[in-house]
């Protein structure tokens, strides 16, 4: 969402345009699969706003929105827009900082958006629609974790898997009406009285009414090497009389080749005739042949101004069009026309997958060859109806019979069923559309109608049902597991409800081993009577068969008794009882860490709908474990700062304390006591940095010696690199701090040439590596041993080795003074409260 100065090219490009307005989204009501994915988006990302946007060329419209007032926006505001230009997720952290949103209204005014994260909604073609989005209010420095990219991305595809779904089931309710069209056209073919003219005119029009979204029509006549515009309508209208070559035209290529053609982009077709492109407004259209006697003599085109305006069920829909009218050229007489007329009708039924068929009083059943190939029954003229019907599964019979409705003069217009095919044994759903005819005295005369093979609308219907129910259970189950505290808890539950879902015998969660050589599972979630595999189970005997699982891909089994790759271990596949089964792998910063696993007892196909499922639940389990991982690190992280800050609360008091003992002198006691309490709190600074465990030894030095600013750059620090741990930073930093303001005051430091050689190394000693500092300073004044020992001196001496041990020798020769510590490293490094990482249950 950012004042678009200079918008993306892809927002205008008229192919993206034309793919949008095909799936006829804009404008339409919410439905729930588009909500559904919003909010799961929204839960995902833990964001309070997520987003379907589709970008317009005027404007970009919200098919689902949740935490966001308006159904679009005008250009001017929109993020979305930016999504159509990138390969992959657009992922702005802060958009006031990016250039091109800082000036967005909804950025820089109310509702205030810092950040946005949107997966671009793209066709099959690669065409970006829009994106699904989701905004904080807040920025995100750190964007999005991998798991929620992933989960943003998979909901993207869910959500053009829903628009693919809408398109298909409208292509459907098409092809189911155009019966209308047909009768429509076969109806002015019948009156055509032997007219060509009039039988080419009514074709176009049936095209334009059948196709609406069809520009233009027109059947192009073979005469000669050229093809003559005869008949036209819509933006073709004005061509009529055209001429154009038979070789060097699309028109020309589809009738040469007798096969229709689908162009979706003109300009990129080498058979176009490009210079009637422009004249024609040309930019897309389907071509049929037009035929008499089985001979191409001319050619139906439909076009459009739009790149990608038409799909396959339009070039087939043009198919049918065209066939009612091919036979009609073969004999122009009012007789052969109306003879013709039905074999124009059952061509086109064909060619459309539709089947006619009547039965009379006397039971016979006369059909199409079509309606015949439906069933799987050679074609004939006439079956007993009993034929057809014992076909029928027989839970659906009681739809079909047309005995009872020739009898009772009543039957279903419109009945789905399913029948077995007896040439091929495969089951197949069929829509019927009857309708009882009755005479004069309204006595039932016969009862006809067409049929049609529904089985892969009746898929995708099933297909749609059974994803929204698998949604519902996702969304239930998230709500459930907001409320554990535990993750056995979390794998448990997640079991039982996927188990449940899937109709599966059994089902669990097992957690790998660090070598990956075994998977321990935990008494797991099973139906009444089925024993459970818990256990540890040797993971590397299957070899190769699961190292796809390993690179984080499922696992999918439908029939293990056959499967060649699970032949080595069938035995034990028995044993358990497992005939069907698929394997999820859990992920963690790159590397599978755990499995969810589903088993069933019988051999069964697991669908697209039912995997996605099973990855959708192992998704919700990694969320659940990583949010109480981030719990239980927050505890420990709490428990961790309550300790430091009792720590330093004690060395706070113990440096006031001998500060002021004994001091004379108000105002100069309270510097030494400030400077003191400074160092101590620079070298705090360095822990909560390292998130209070250890610190950079090199970064207590800098900070222990660099309160005192004219003398750092005259103490020279070298060392390797080394972690010391909290009590010895801090003892560290106010020794370095004392002998620091000695060498100001009183030493090297306080005369302009003075300079401090500070070092460090580990050496090997009697008790392993052994942790070396020293302090020598030179060019300093003639150094004279001090008559008594301060606060200063004894902090020197004993603050350092009381917290790490070992040794420390203070010493003043003339030429200048030296420190030397010595501690095994492993004391400066212990700290007595590791932090434990939270392990991942299964």
């Amino acid at each position: 969402m950012s004042v678009l100065e200079a918008p993306p090219p892809d927002i205008h490009d008229p192919a993206r345009l034309a793919a949008l307005d095909a799936y006829a989204i804009l404008d339409t009501a919410p439905e729930k699969g588009f909500d559904d994915v919003v909010l799961l988006a929204r839960n995902i990302c833990e964001v309070p706003v997520a987003l379907v946007s589709f970008v317009a060329g005027d404007r970009q419209w919200f098919k689902a929105r949740i935490g966001f007032p308006d159904c679009g926006t005008d250009l001017n505001a929109s993020v979305c827009a930016h999504v159509l230009t990138e390969p992959d997720l657009l992922v702005i952290p802060d958009l006031s900082r990016d250039p091109r949103t800082s000036s967005n209204p909804l950025v820089a005014g109310g509702p205030r958006i810092r950040f946005y994260a949107g997966a671009p909604l793209r066709t099959p073609d690669g065409l970006t629609l829009g994106s699904l989005c989701v905004i904080d209010v807040e920025p995100r420095p750190a964007g999005l974790t991998l798991r929620q990219s992933e989960s943003l991305r998979a909901l993207a595809g869910q959500v053009m898997a829903q628009m693919e779904l809408r398109q298909a089931l409208a292509d459907e309710r098409r092809l189911l009406g155009q019966g209308e069209e047909l009768i429509r056209t076969q109806a002015a073919l019948s009156v055509a009285g032997g007219d060509l003219t009039v039988m080419l005119d009514a074709l176009v029009t049936g095209a334009m009414e059948a196709v609406p979204h069809a520009e233009g029509a027109v059947i192009e006549m073979r005469d000669g090497e050229e093809l003559v515009y005869r008949a036209t309508k819509g933006a073709l209208a004005p061509h009529g009389g055209l001429r154009v070559p038979l070789r060097g035209s699309l028109a020309g290529a589809c009738l040469l080749s007798g096969e229709p053609l689908l162009v979706p982009d003109v300009l990129k077709d080498p058979r176009v005739k490009r210079d009637l492109v422009a004249t024609l407004c040309l930019r897309s259209c389907i071509l049929v042949p037009v035929r008499r006697s089985g001979e191409a003599v001319g050619v139906l085109k439909l076009q459009s101004s739009r790149r990608g305006a038409f799909t396959t069920m339009d070039l087939k829909l043009a198919q049918v069009l065209a066939g009612t009218v091919s036979a009609g050229l073969a004999e122009l007489s009012e007789v052969a026309a109306r003879r013709e007329a039905e074999a124009r009708l059952r061509r086109a039924q064909e060619a459309g997958g539709v089947g006619v068929f009547s039965v009379g009083l006397d039971g016979v059943l006369h059909a199409t060859p079509e309606f015949c190939r439906l069933y799987g029954l050679p074609p004939r003229d006439s079956y007993p109806s009993t034929a057809f019907e014992q076909l029928v599964i027989p839970d659906d019979a009681h739809q079909v019979s047309t005995a009872t409705s020739r009898r009772s003069g009543q039957a279903p217009r419109d009945v789905e069923y399913r029948i077995r095919r007896p040439d091929t044994g495969e089951v197949r759903w069929i829509a019927r559309k009857g309708e009882l005819e009755c005479d004069d005295a309204g006595r039932p005369v016969r009862f006809s109608g067409v049929a049609r093979d529904i089985t892969e609308q009746r898929a995708a219907r099933v297909a749609l049902a059974e994803s929204e129910r698998f949604k519902t259970v996702l969304l239930e189950l998230g709500d459930r597991l907001r409320d554990l505290t535990d993750v056995p808890e979390v794998t448990r539950v997640a079991a039982e409800v996927a188990g449940t879902a899937l109709g599966a015998s059994r089902a669990g969660f097992g957690r790998l081993d660090a070598t990956g050589e075994h998977v321990s599972i935990e008494p797991d979630w099973t139906a009444p009577g089925q024993a459970s595999v818990a256990g540890r189970h040797r993971f590397a005997d299957y070899g190769d068969f699961h190292r796809g699982v390993l690179r984080g891909e499922l696992l999918v089994i439908h029939d293990a008794t056959t499967d060649p790759r699970t032949a080595a271990f069938a035995p034990a596949l028995q044993a358990m009882d497992v005939a069907a089964f698929v394997d999820v792998p859990l992920r963690e910063r790159g590397r599978t860490v755990a499995l969810f696993f589903v088993h069933d007892r019988l051999r069964r196909t697991w669908t697209a709908e039912e995997l996605a499922f099973m990855r959708a639940i192992a998704d919700r389990v990694e969320v659940g474990v990583a949010r109480l991982r981030a719990e239980e690190r927050q505890r420990l992280l709490n428990h961790e700062l309550s300790h430091r800050m009792k720590n330093l609360f004690a060395m706070v008091q113990a440096v006031a304390t001998q500060t002021l003992r004994g001091a004379t002198d108000v105002e100069a006691a309270r510097e030494v006591l400030a400077r003191r309490l400074i160092a101590l709190g620079k070298a705090h600074d360095i822990l909560l940095g390292g998130v209070a465990e250890r610190a950079p030894l090199a970064a207590v030095v800098r900070e222990g010696i660099g309160l005192l600013e004219e003398a750092s750059e005259r103490v020279q620090v070298s060392g390797p690199e080394v972690q010391i741990g909290g009590k010895a930073a801090l003892s560290l930093a106010l020794m370095l701090h004392e002998m620091t303001t000695n060498a100001v005051k009183y030493g090297a430091l306080s005369v302009p040439g003075g300079r401090v050689e500070l070092s460090w190394s580990v050496i090997q000693g009697d008790e392993g590596p052994t942790l070396r500092l020293s302090w020598r300073e030179r060019a300093g004044p003639l150094v004279v041993p001090p008559a008594r020992k301060g606060f200063g001196t004894r902090l020197i001496e004993r603050g350092l080795t009381g917290q790490v041990g070992g040794t420390l020798r203070l010493d003043y020769p003339a030429e200048g003074v030296t420190c030397v510590a010595e501690a095994p490293l492993g004391n400066f490094q212990d700290e007595g409260h590791p932090m434990e990482a939270v392990g991942v249950g299964a």
